[in-house]
């Protein structure tokens, strides 16, 4: 049971909780809080001016699961809008436990706690992080030494749990104001905040001293080792994977570097974009940032992968107003993605909404003709426009969540290839070139191959064949309408087929037309099935059965929903739109072999200028098989 509440409760934690804590929630990572408490003890380091002083205060809390009062609890879910059921629930898996303990093979009496969340049950995580939600609350009212301590002592009382470990200030805070405080709080002032969740919070120019600790572990574990189990070369094996694994640690900071900076492209509101944004890019975004003065250890390090992830990216146009028409990439064009027209003065800082008619939706082909030379206007004519939308950054050749994934695959072997030859032949200067131009040729190629199965179809079990969505499944025989869309890569032209059958597998009607210019196969299919949807729509059809071959379309289609950056992402959500208006509506995988006359459909549309509507009598392309 308590893993069927976890999951249920898993939607809801982000609306729940806020956004200074990130460990459990869906969305948001642990290395957000790092980052903030690195720059946080940076600003401290550094902060040697004026007339205020400033300080930090870091809270451990001690042995948090066990020490966790139930009451308090119970009013933390009740007070975030819990139903007394649901509380009921979560405090029935939370306060029926017992322990036993075995002595020689005899069970003793059980052991039946009055406080505490077991550890490694699935519900603990999320009841501690709303718990620690109180805590929260209570510091963002506080102000002074006083009100905080006050807090703090209320929320002891109530929760059983917290303490002050370390309080650190920088160094213009006067030695009267440290010592006040210190006696206020009753806590010892440090020089910094040491580690936090095991790394260190500062990071000075001594990077060798800063990672130390990490040499002495290792060490104080080999020492404790019993040598007589260890030959001398397996010592020296374990020592040479040790050393390697410290140049290592350059790798993690360059993934790390990677993840971040793509979340500061991808999450501007998250609480560390916020904060980086406050203290390196006011003004701007991340995509515009510099390096900066003084800037922190991990300030560097994300940018330093800044070139490689921006490099791979374009802003995909929704209502146009954030993406600058000269200084940001939004061609589609693979190795080529800014404007060629050259900027006139008076259009510095212009966005592309000044582009778009705003009655049609569409590009303003008069202004088009005004600014741009003819080949930049065929380019930006290819761009789908969709002004309910805002704009956003999405990877170049990105066709959803598989291939970010072999995207990331790619970045990271390559970032691991190119340091290992900077190590060898000392050639540091051309890594991040070398690194960015093999992870956009292996990501462009994976992206493509990934393509090609899409738009070939693909073989999968018959219960993933079956799988359906948005509607229980029903035990009426309902019409079939088998959809498939054409596309030729190299003009970007697309067409759709689709064919209706009832319930005995009979001909009712077909429809075959062309499409406005695709970008993908996968954005052919979508749209494909877009416009099948609203044929079937207008003919009257509320209950239906699509059969698609695009396994990728699919899969969208029926799984959760998910944001899906690339263009695709308009016609998916169009799709789903259009889907939920239906009283019955599955989509269903079928293998290519089984897909045929869609297929012939779509072909033969490549030959036609408008849409064909084939009612009652099969059309030609397709009567030989009625």
């Amino acid at each position: 049971m308590a893993k069927m509440i976890s999951a249920r409760m898993k939607p809801l934690m982000d609306d729940i909780v806020s956004d200074t804590q990130s460990a459990f929630i869906p969305d948001r990572l642990i290395t957000d809080n790092i980052l903030i408490a690195a720059e946080v003890g940076h600003f401290l380091n550094r902060k040697q001016c004026g007339r205020m002083g400033w300080g930090g205060l870091k809270l451990d809390m001690a042995k948090a699961y066990d020490r966790m009062e139930w009451p308090f609890l119970r009013s933390m879910l009740t007070a975030l809008g819990f139903n007394n059921i649901w509380v009921d629930l979560i405090m029935l898996c939370v306060t029926t436990v017992s322990y036993n303990i075995k002595l020689d093979g005899i069970r003793g009496s059980p052991i039946v706690p009055s406080r505490g969340l077991r550890q490694g049950d699935p519900l603990s995580p999320y009841l501690f992080i709303i718990c620690a939600e109180g805590l929260s609350l209570l510091l963002q009212q506080a102000q002074e030494a006083n009100a905080v301590k006050q807090c703090l002592t209320r929320y002891e009382n109530l929760s059983g749990q917290v303490g002050c470990s370390a309080l650190c200030y920088s160094k213009n805070t006067q030695d009267d104001d440290r010592d006040a405080v210190a006696q206020i709080l009753g806590v010892a002032q440090a020089p910094n905040f040491g580690k936090y969740l095991g790394l260190p919070s500062f990071i000075g120019r001594n990077k060798k001293a800063a990672f130390s600790y990490i040499e002495d572990k290792i060490r104080q574990r080999i020492l404790s080792w019993n040598k007589k189990l260890l030959s001398q070369a397996a010592i020296e094996r374990v020592m040479n994977r040790y050393w390697w694994g410290l140049g290592m640690n350059e790798e993690f900071i360059g993934r790390l570097g990677t993840s971040c900076a793509w979340r500061f492209l991808t999450k501007p509101d998250s609480l560390v974009s916020r904060v980086y944004k406050a203290r390196y890019y006011p003004k701007g975004t991340f995509y515009d940032a510099k390096i900066g003065n003084n800037p922190s250890f991990c300030w560097r390090s994300i940018m330093a992968a800044q070139s490689m992830v921006c490099g791979g990216i374009r802003r995909r146009i929704g209502n146009g107003k954030t993406t600058l028409i000269w200084d940001h990439p939004w061609m589609q064009d693979e190795y080529d993605p800014m404007i060629h027209t050259d900027k006139p003065p008076y259009l510095n800082n212009a966005a592309v909404v000044g582009l778009i008619d705003h009655e049609t939706h569409t590009w303003d082909p008069d202004i088009l003709t005004d600014i741009f030379n003819p080949a930049d206007v065929a380019r930006i004519k290819k761009i789908p426009v969709s002004p309910d939308y805002e704009d956003m950054w999405y990877w170049y050749d990105d066709q959803g969540d598989t291939n970010q994934i072999v995207q990331a695959a790619a970045i990271l072997y390559h970032i691991w290839r190119a340091r290992n030859g900077a190590r060898v032949h000392h050639t540091h200067h051309q890594v991040n070139h070398q690194a960015a131009v093999q992870c956009h040729i292996t990501a462009t190629a994976a992206a493509r191959q990934q393509q090609q199965h899409d738009t070939a179809g693909a073989q999968v079990t018959p219960e993933e064949a079956a799988h359906e969505v948005l509607r229980m499944e029903t035990t009426e025989p309902v019409r079939k309408c088998y959809i498939d869309a054409g596309f030729m890569p190299a003009s970007g032209k697309a067409t759709v087929g689709a064919i209706l059958l009832n319930e005995e597998g009979e001909y009712v009607s077909a429809f075959s037309a062309p499409l406005p210019n695709c970008l993908s196969p996968l954005m052919a299919e979508t749209i494909a099935c877009k416009e099948a949807l609203s044929w079937l729509w207008n003919r009257g059809e509320r209950s239906v059965r699509l059969l698609t071959d695009c396994l990728t379309l699919q899969q969208y289609l029926t799984s959760q929903v998910v944001t899906i950056r690339t263009y695709v992402g308009y016609a998916i959500d169009a799709c789903r739109a259009r889907i939920t208006s239906f009283d019955y509506c599955s989509v269903n995988f079928i293998p290519r072999s089984e897909n045929y006359l869609a297929h012939r459909l779509a072909s033969s549309a490549f030959n036609s200028s408008t849409a064909m509507y084939s009612n009652d009598v099969p059309p030609d392309s397709i009567s030989e098989y009625f």
